[in-house]
């Protein structure tokens, strides 16, 4: 039998090389581990290099300092500089977007506000080795871990390409600006001279149809007449387009009286509207009359689109209608309606219908003439006062346009009431139009001013109105044409 102290001896002995047994097992599996490990961080950095040099923008990795780490192919290409010699460097010390000290500053601003968790986008200028200077598009990106900044991401990409050919596209334009604004110049100032030999054509032209003439003269001079106003309405269309488009639009601010705006162009509409047959009514009622701004080019506004409602209308009515919009002791702001029952128009030629020498469409300028100019021409005017003008069309049901414009107030800019006359305002006035638009325009103007009125569409509910109320009516105000009877 051993003794007692030589098998503690042993089982200490066994213990020990037990543990170390396991330890060198141990140590074995953690060297496998490790090399594995090892192995997997350089198979993904080598995936990582591969994904950064086959990227054709510039990308580099910086860490939160904003030291450079790794520097993709395209990125050393640029500088034509090896890695090894820039890693460890701050990146506003390398040769990127440094071709100047402010430029040096600038980039570490940059970096240091990504290093601080914020985004950086902006352009850069960047000398290459052979000298030339190209035009960077460069993004700053920092990467958070845990709600700090690990990373630090910086692409770039060469837009010299995309910036030269905006600046060879701004100067073509800008070189065509230029010529039309010189063609717009030369016809602008040539204004007075082609529009004089017209007006001596139509005056010389006149004369002579004043004079002793055959039938068959008669008919060539009135031929030359009508062909000649038609040339010089598309000369004035053409040359005010011209002097819009080179700036020479001369507007005035001067005091005016609305109501003899509208008279004007009513004088000028109404015989167009009576040879087509059509209702054509103004409705002012409610409107400051005195005000200051600039007459004329509200009335060629006005004379264009209500010109080209009657044009477009064979049957119905045009219908201008003006009220406030806003108003202060100081200005007013008025919205004018010209609301006809004409072709209408589609969403299509809707979208083109301000474009210069634009109409509805090839037929329409077949069938009705013109040169399409003369909504740009009120577009444009209605600009340049401040105003914007739309158009609401169906098509066969009619169009309205529609603008507003501001005008200062005229002393006295009350709305005048129409004279009045001495009639009695004890009786009443009967108005009798088949246009229900045009009885209530003179209904409203009647009742402004204190009368009574009797309204009725048709002859023979005149008739009824009159025995029904003979003794109070103190003046009948009749249409001459009428659905059932004449007003005769």
């Amino acid at each position: 039998m051993l003794p007692i102290a030589y098998l503690s001896i042993i089982t200490v002995l066994a213990a020990a090389l037990l543990v170390a047994v396991i330890v060198i097992v141990r140590t074995k599996q953690n060297v496998n581990h490790s090399k594995q490990n090892l192995s997997s961080v350089l198979l993904d950095e080598l995936r990582l290099r591969q994904v950064l040099d086959s990227a054709s923008q510039l990308m580099i990795l910086l860490d939160r300092q904003g030291a450079i780490q790794i520097a993709n192919l395209s990125a050393m290409e640029l500088v034509a500089e090896k890695e090894r010699k820039l890693v460890g460097r701050p990146l506003w010390q390398a040769a990127w977007w440094c071709a100047s000290e402010h430029m040096r500053r600038d980039l570490e601003e940059h970096v240091k506000a990504a290093a601080n968790g914020k985004p950086q986008q902006f352009l850069a200028k960047h000398l290459n080795v052979d000298g030339e200077v190209l035009d960077m598009d460069v993004s700053i990106s920092p990467i958070l871990v845990d709600g700090k900044v690990e990373l630090i991401v910086v692409e770039a990409h060469d837009i010299s390409d995309l910036v030269c050919a905006r600046e060879s596209e701004r100067r073509t334009r800008k070189e065509a600006e230029a010529a039309n604004r010189a063609k717009s110049e030369f016809l602008a100032n040539m204004s007075h001279e082609i529009r004089t030999p017209m007006n001596a054509i139509i005056g010389m032209n006149r004369l002579a149809l004043k004079t002793d003439l055959t039938d068959r003269q008669r008919q060539f001079l009135e031929s030359v007449d009508g062909a000649a106003k038609s040339l010089l309405g598309i000369i004035n269309d053409i040359l005010d387009f011209s002097k819009v488009e080179a700036g020479k639009l001369d507007l005035e601010i001067i005091p005016f009286s609305l109501r003899e705006v509208f008279n004007n162009v009513v004088s000028m509409m109404v015989l167009k509207a009576e040879e087509k047959g059509l209702e054509f009514s103004v409705n002012d009622v409610g409107v400051p009359t005195n005000l200051i701004g600039d007459p004329l080019r509200l009335q060629q506004i006005l004379t264009n689109i209500c010109f080209n409602a009657i044009k477009f209308t064979e049957k119905g009515y045009v219908n201008v209608t003006v009220s406030v919009v806003r108003k202060t002791p100081e200005e007013v702001r008025l919205n004018f309606d010209v609301e006809d029952s004409g072709i209408g128009l589609t969403d299509q030629q809707k979208a083109r219908l301000f474009d210069p020498f634009a109409q509805a469409d090839s037929s329409v300028t077949r069938q009705y003439g013109g040169t399409g100019l003369g909504l740009t021409i009120s577009r444009q005017l209605v600009n340049a006062l401040g105003g914007e003008i739309k158009v609401t069309s169906e098509y066969g049901k009619g169009s309205r346009f529609s603008f507003e414009l501001p005008f200062k107030l005229a002393q006295s800019s009350e709305c005048a009431d129409p004279e009045q006359g001495d009639l009695n305002k004890e009786g009443c006035i009967l108005v009798v139009d088949d246009n229900p638009v045009c009885c209530q325009i003179e209904e409203k103007i009647l009742t402004k001013a204190g009368f009574e009125v009797l309204v009725a569409n048709t002859g023979e509910d005149a008739c009824e109105l009159v025995k029904k109320f003979q003794q109070r009516i103190n003046l009948i105000l009749m249409d001459w044409e009428l659905p059932d009877m004449n007003g005769v």
